[in-house]
């Protein structure tokens, strides 16, 4: 187990968890929005 595997693993990870988040935050941004115009 070499220190550039794991840091490579650990960026890795890192990247796939903003993949995941930006779009799961982008999709609750618009539920919010499309919810405050059907109040108004």
């Amino acid at each position: 187990m070499s220190t550039i595997g794991a840091a490579e693993i650990l960026i890795g990870l890192l990247m796939l968890g903003v993949v995941l988040f930006i779009p799961a935050v982008v999709i609750a941004i618009l539920i919010v929005l499309i919810r405050m115009m059907r109040k108004m």
